[in-house]
């Protein structure tokens, strides 16, 4: 190539290197902000989870009480079960969400190496392409 028509493929290959990184980019900060929204709903539900088990075994207790029942013994396991499985449950939402976190942030942080493998890509094809029509 005679003159700066070399500059030609340098500039579109850097134009397409910024957008590959960009996207890139987008992409990472969209699997961010996915987990941080699957770690906060799963708090919610869990919170929602433990306010029902609180709701069942004022249930219970009261019940219990209505029939004239002292609370001791048996009735009281049960209650103690009640709690003790809302917490359950409670804890396995919240394991399952920060699982769906773990993999929305396992796949920015695959993005994040995506970009940075496509500015070192396209920054040597335009140094490249620069060194091409340098001779």
């Amino acid at each position: 190539m005679g003159g700066a028509e070399f500059l030609i493929p340098a500039g579109l290959g850097a134009l397409q290197t910024v957008q590959r990184v960009a996207e890139s980019r987008r992409e990472a900060a969209r699997s961010e902000q996915q987990a941080g929204l699957a770690q906060a709903a799963a708090a919610a539900e869990a919170e929602q989870a433990r306010r029902e088990a609180r709701r069942a075994a004022g249930r219970g207790r009261a019940r219990i009480g209505a029939a004239g029942i002292t609370v001791e013994g048996a009735p009281v396991e049960v209650l103690a079960e009640l709690a003790a499985e809302g917490e359950r449950d409670a804890r396995a939402i919240e394991a399952e969400g920060a699982a769906t976190a773990a993999g929305h942030r396992f796949r920015a942080r695959q993005a994040q190496g995506r970009a940075g493998q496509e500015l070192l890509s396209g920054t040597r094809d335009v140094a490249d392409a620069l060194g091409r029509g340098l001779r």
